[in-house]
């Protein structure tokens, strides 16, 4: 899986179960996850896919310097994640952050 933010607020997310999608992206720095809680969103994804825009939703925590814990947010309309993304993943900086996504680590 990756995913590249870029500047002008648009994402490039990437992973087995949905292939390669483009969109916007919208976090919400106010937002703070509290340790043992369940996820809140703080992170938006308006991903394009096969013509519509799927919503997928995450709680993103900044674990350092060079990676993020991304943990999908259960809809409440369908009890499952909303982005077919069913477990937390750590994303790890790229070594060239300025040409390459976060990628999940290992």
């Amino acid at each position: 899986m990756s995913i590249r933010f870029r500047v002008d607020g648009t994402v490039i997310f990437n992973s087995r179960s949905t292939g390669l999608q483009v969109g916007r992206y919208f976090f919400d720095g106010e937002v703070r996850p509290v340790a043992g809680a369940e996820p809140i969103a703080n992170l938006t994804l308006d991903l394009v896919d096969n013509d519509s825009v799927v919503r997928r939703e995450f709680e993103i925590q900044l674990l350092g310097k060079e990676r993020l814990r991304l943990t999908p947010v259960l809809t409440t309309s369908q009890g499952r994640p909303s982005d077919g993304l069913r477990r937390v993943v750590v994303l790890k900086k790229s070594t060239d952050a300025e040409n390459s996504p976060l990628t999940a680590g290992q």
